[in-house]
């Protein structure tokens, strides 16, 4: 009976420390996603001649999109002045959340 009972548990531990990294992994994953979305939006919004700071809504929402797209909400979103991006995503996982940060752009 003690056998079973140690089984269960490990069982259990396994399941919970595989469900906490596909979460790990899907809001680093989206996060990636959003930045690389949301950086290639501003390097558009350069090309056409806008400043890439001055249309923050914008650049930011391309990124918000995907993460929804991908299981995730956008927690922060940064435009930075040289045109990169910072994207801060969030999954849910159990009572809490998983938050993991992407940055795509131009090199510095």
């Amino acid at each position: 009976m003690a056998v079973v009972a140690l089984v269960a548990l490990a069982t259990a531990a396994v399941g919970t420390t595989g469900a906490a990294l596909h979460a790990r992994s899907a809001a680093q994953s989206a996060a990636d996603l959003g930045a690389l979305a949301a950086a290639y939006e501003a390097r558009d919004l350069r090309a056409m001649g806008v400043e890439a700071t001055k249309p923050h809504a914008q650049v930011c929402g391309r990124a918000r999109t995907v993460l929804t797209r991908n299981g995730a909400r956008l927690h922060r979103c940064e435009v930075h002045r040289d045109g990169s991006v910072t994207v801060e995503s969030a999954v849910t996982w159990g009572p809490g959340e998983v938050c993991r940060t992407a940055r795509a752009g131009t090199a510095p």
